[in-house]
């Protein structure tokens, strides 16, 4: 962890070399003495850069620790992996290693052998939600009625035993999307994805995100966790692609529902993913969905009316998410389907702390 501050310190030393080196071509005296006046400025600000880019993140993480001191031997290292430099260095190496992976998963896809048994029509509906915690959820008995639809539609499944493979979307739906287990001795990279697997049997795959939609311009490689829109693999997984995200959950839904005649044909394994309950919560739905406020956590004595506000905008995200999972369902009412929903992951809400998000380093 201390290579990222190493490789800090060396990239300011050079700049100041450069600057030196600048100077020093130039032979008047006055210049000279302008140059020893930068050239203190300069390891000074780059002292204070390094030392601010330690300090700081102590400050971050005592806010969301219960204990700063009881934890001290625990949290050594955290300032230093918290700090600029060293996430900048960590994202460099993490790229490279990730345009590997991408590219070992697109050779994965090639050569699968995959086949249905029957010929009737079937249609496989996976939708992907995003942030969506069960403890904010009537269906597991959260005592606001955020699942009105969802509660009253018949033959619903409830799954009372699943959690998420990682709290990170990016990580997650690798997990998830390749048909290699987290007990196996081999990464995601190196098995199908199961999309691809589908496409092969014979299935018309489509895929609509309100999070990750490709761009022609995009670089090859899509930090923000569209490995799936990486150009040597994306045909291999999909027929049909949304090219533009919408402001709401809803509108993806109607988007889809506007061409879905033109392209599904008779099997289809169709895969939604939402902006669901993201932060920040009060952008995921439109206004008319407005339905809890603060008054309705009186009895949350430990909250502010700040932290109330919030759980009151997570809690009517999830409100229109029931809208928008019970709409995907009407779309298929009137065929033999499969639909199935899940988040990528879920979120703290002031549940039991203040805290909202995800941490990646809580115990």
């Amino acid at each position: 962890k201390i290579a990222g501050l190493f490789v800090a310190g060396i990239a300011l030393a050079l700049i100041i070399e450069l600057i030196n080196s600048k100077l020093q071509s130039k032979k008047n005296a006055d210049e000279m003495h302008q140059k020893g006046k930068c050239n203190t400025v300069l390891e000074f600000l780059g002292m204070l850069y390094i030392c601010a880019s330690i300090i700081y993140p102590f400050t971050v993480y005592k806010a969301f620790t219960f204990d700063f001191v009881e934890n001290t031997v625990y949290t050594i290292g955290k300032p230093v992996s918290r700090s600029f430099v060293y996430m900048t260095y960590n994202a460099v190496i993490q790229f490279v290693q990730e345009s590997d992976d991408f590219e070992k998963c697109s050779l994965s896809q090639d050569g699968i052998v995959a086949s249905r048994e029957g010929n009737a029509p079937a249609d496989i509906v996976v939708v992907i939600g995003e942030s969506h915690s069960k403890y904010h959820s009537s269906l597991y008995g959260y005592p606001l009625p955020t699942n009105p639809l969802l509660e009253q539609t018949d033959g619903l499944f409830i799954f009372d035993d699943v959690i998420s493979s990682v709290n990170a979307t990016s990580l997650s739906f690798r997990n998830f999307m390749s048909l290699s287990s987290l007990d196996q001795d081999r990464g995601w990279y190196e098995a199908p994805l199961f999309p691809a697997v589908f496409k092969k049997a014979g299935f018309c795959v489509n895929f609509y995100s309100n999070q990750f939609v490709y761009d022609p311009a995009m670089d090859t490689y899509d930090a923000s966790c569209g490995f799936f829109n990486h150009p040597a693999m994306q045909d291999k997984l999909f027929n049909h692609k949304n090219t533009v995200k919408y402001q709401y959950d809803g509108e993806l839904i109607d988007a889809y529902a506007s061409v879905r005649d033109k392209i599904e044909k008779d099997s289809n394994l169709v895969i939604f993913n939402l902006s669901g309950q993201h932060v920040q919560a009060s952008e995921r739905y439109p206004s008319n969905w407005n339905r809890f406020n603060e008054s309705d956590y009186a009895q949350r004595l430990d909250l502010t009316s700040e932290q109330k506000s919030y759980v009151a905008h997570y809690d009517n995200a999830t409100l229109y998410n029931d809208y928008v999972i019970s709409r995907i369902i009407s779309l298929y009412a009137d065929r033999d389907a499969v639909i199935i929903y899940f988040p990528d992951h879920g979120d703290e809400v002031h549940d039991f702390r203040n805290h909202i998000g995800r941490s990646h380093d809580y115990e």
